[in-house]
């Protein structure tokens, strides 16, 4: 029996569990194995307060509030440790095996499905930030069911259903990321070519009931864009062009595996001389392939001149969600082009295993927070100032050296209020220039910097210990921490 007809014999209702069950295996070995660092404590801080509150106080920020609502929920249902904490993105992860497999199986075969299932499973990218408290795994997800139901749209353009689901994805999408323009916006683009015109008005109604239901994040979003164009950009860097394969690269795990999977595309298509194309129901394959290839090459593309040009976002959190279109266009690709050789599962078969031999179920987030909180704690004495820097990574740090402190929780008008009075009772200060340090009184100063000079470059804060006081010792710790002891000279 064919490996194709042992997976056509095996029903979804096995497949489905299977995969989920699989893709979160894959996701839990590792998962607390790096340090709560970068912006996983600003949403955990967040999600503390009271919905209103989350809600008053994202809308001053780059953050929409579904994720952090969510999360809210989580930690007051199942708690609040690390584990449990990453529980929550980890779920969301694994879910999106499930439409990435429908999508494959309902618009091409159930062998495309399985294989770009398994790309995605094994997706060391993926797993990463399935490891991460943040929005990225669920907005995933997200676009994962918004590329099912585009897709059921265009196929059956006249059932309602499709359009609602579409458009209740497209509005927690929004709720989710701003980066989730460049999803509907590709969508909205390839329904006025591929949706038929007579199913126009219903596309008006998703439209205006789209608009209806962000109207309330509509203002929050301009202002957001105005002073992202207004201070020059986001912290992210502008890309080089090395990046437009780089983070396909990435995406595949290694560039081994892009060599890998150009070698089988070169092989299947020597092997293959007339390319069969199958049809299915109501759709052929070759259309369906435009648009998985389009989903993800105009997002993908114009994210990176975007980027490059005006606004910095091109960075791999912010395109995750083009990989899964990426991994459906390979499994058709494979797939079509070994279609009639005798050994067609030779190459379906050779990408999977490229990818999951290339797979890291543990991969770094390049951050040792917490040994360099703990070194910190070794060198503090009653006698003892410490300041961390920048002001940025005062949640970080509060997390890891007090979970107690962490936890005040301020008034919505200084919502840290809080925090900074129970780290100061400790001797404990957060700054981000020199013009905010008044020379300490202690005999000894601990200095925790976390690369303040990428936000707030020149500040002159070590400098100025570094005239004041005797360097006594350093450790960096990884990526970016330096902890420093001073004592008076």
């Amino acid at each position: 029996m064919r490996a194709a007809q042992i997976i056509d014999s095996i029903p979804n209702w096995v497949w489905m569990p299977l995969l989920f069950t699989v893709a979160l295996s894959a996701r839990l070995l590792c998962l607390t194995s790096t340090d709560i660092a970068g912006d996983e404590p600003f949403s955990i801080f967040v999600a503390q307060f009271e919905p209103a509150f989350i809600i008053e106080f994202l809308s001053k920020g780059n953050n929409p509030p579904l994720f952090e609502m969510i999360l809210h929920f989580w930690m007051n249902l199942v708690g609040n440790s690390d584990y449990l904490l990453r529980l929550l993105p980890a779920i969301f992860g694994a879910l999106t095996v499930i439409p990435v497999y429908l999508i494959g199986e309902r618009f091409f075969s159930r062998q495309i499905g399985f294989v770009a299932a398994i790309l995605f499973t094994f997706s060391t990218w993926n797993i990463r930030f399935a490891h991460e408290v943040r929005v990225y795994s669920l907005l995933t997800l997200l676009a994962a069911c918004s590329i099912w139901f585009f897709m059921s749209v265009v196929k059956h353009p006249k059932k309602n259903r499709n359009w609602a689901l579409l458009g209740l994805t497209w509005i927690l999408m929004l709720y989710s990321h701003y980066v989730s323009v460049y999803i509907i916006g590709t969508q909205i683009i390839l329904g006025v070519f591929f949706v038929p015109k007579e199913n126009f008005k219903r596309a008006i109604v998703l439209l205006a009931a789209l608009f209806l239901a962000y109207l309330p994040n509509i203002l929050v979003l301009l202002a957001r864009l105005d002073e992202v164009v207004e201070s020059g950009g986001t912290w992210v860097q502008p890309p080089g062009w090395g990046e437009i394969y780089g983070s396909v690269n990435l995406m595949l795990n290694d560039r081994l595996v892009s060599l890998v999977l150009i070698l089988i595309l070169m092989a299947g298509f020597l092997l293959t001389k007339t390319p069969r194309i199958s049809k299915l129901t109501e759709i052929k394959q070759p259309v369906v392939f435009i648009l998985i290839g389009l989903l993800f090459l105009i997002p993908y593309l114009s994210q990176f001149f975007i980027s490059k040009w005006f606004i910095p976002m091109f960075t791999d959190r912010y395109i995750l969600y083009t990989s899964v279109p990426l991994y459906l266009s390979v499994a058709w690709g494979v797939d079509h082009l070994w279609s009639n050789s005798k050994l067609r599962f030779i190459g379906p078969l050779a990408i999977m295993a490229s990818v999951i031999a290339l797979s890291t179920l543990n991969p770094s987030n390049n951050r040792d927070v917490a040994n360099a909180v703990h070194q910190v704690k070794e060198w503090q004495s009653e006698n003892t100032t410490v300041y961390v820097i920048p002001e940025e990574f005062d949640l970080t740090f509060a997390y890891h050296y007090d979970r107690a402190a962490f936890s005040k929780l301020g008034k919505p008008e200084a919502p840290k209020s809080e925090l900074t009075n129970a780290l100061k009772a400790q001797g404990i200060h957060v700054l981000s220039d020199a013009s905010e340090l008044t020379s300490p009184t202690s005999a000894q100063v601990v200095c925790i910097d976390a690369h303040s000079e990428f936000l707030h470059p020149n500040n002159g804060i070590l400098h100025k210990f570094k005239d004041e006081f005797e360097l006594k010792d350093s450790v960096h710790f990884l990526q970016i921490f330096d902890v420093y002891l001073f004592e008076k000279k």
